[in-house]
């Protein structure tokens, strides 16, 4: 396997973007927007500007969570990444960045989660070029991934924090 090159992956919203600012990861991170409003391009651009490791991809308006982080995961790996981080909310999850790093560092070729039902994971991407490929961008796409992943998996806690919202409980519970 290359050498470990991660890059956070996170899908934005308008809410909370300027409160980010604070809170930036120092490793490569790719926002995707899939956000009309022009206040939103505006803040990224100021984002960016600021932190010139960020980069922003534009995603189709309203782009299930499924299709833009496919988007991310696919540029990602065109651009020589070989592990995506994701996060639901950078604002609150860039805390937990280090523990999920340690883990996938000590072991490049493991998919790096809490639970099945958290979206925060450190995807090994370079292992799964194949699958993401062929894995259809829509909702359910990372539970999908998730499936076909066929290597090791560590489950890492995280101190004194509750779970965040998951992908489940965000579509209603339906298991896709």
């Amino acid at each position: 396997m290359p050498m470990f090159r991660p890059i956070v992956i996170a899908p934005i919203s308008g809410l909370g973007l300027s409160l980010w600012e604070a809170t930036i990861p120092s490793i490569p991170v790719m926002l995707l927007n899939a956000l009309e409003a022009e206040e939103s391009e505006a803040a990224v651009a100021l984002l960016m500007h600021r932190a010139h490791h960020i980069s922003c991809e534009r995603v189709p308006f309203q782009a299930s969570r499924g299709k833009a982080v496919r988007i991310g995961f696919l540029k990602a790996l065109g651009s020589g990444f070989t592990h995506a981080v994701t996060l639901e909310d950078p604002f609150r999850d860039s805390q937990d960045l280090e523990i999920f790093l340690r883990a996938a560092c000590n072991g490049p070729e493991t998919l790096v989660e809490t639970s099945l039902k958290d979206v925060r994971r450190v995807w090994p991407i370079s292992l799964l070029a194949d699958a993401i490929g062929k894995t259809p961008g829509s909702l359910g796409f990372e539970i999908k991934l998730r499936a076909q992943y066929r290597g090791s998996v560590s489950k890492i806690a995280l101190p004194g924090r509750s779970e965040p919202f998951s992908l489940l409980e965000r579509i209603g519970g339906r298991f896709l």
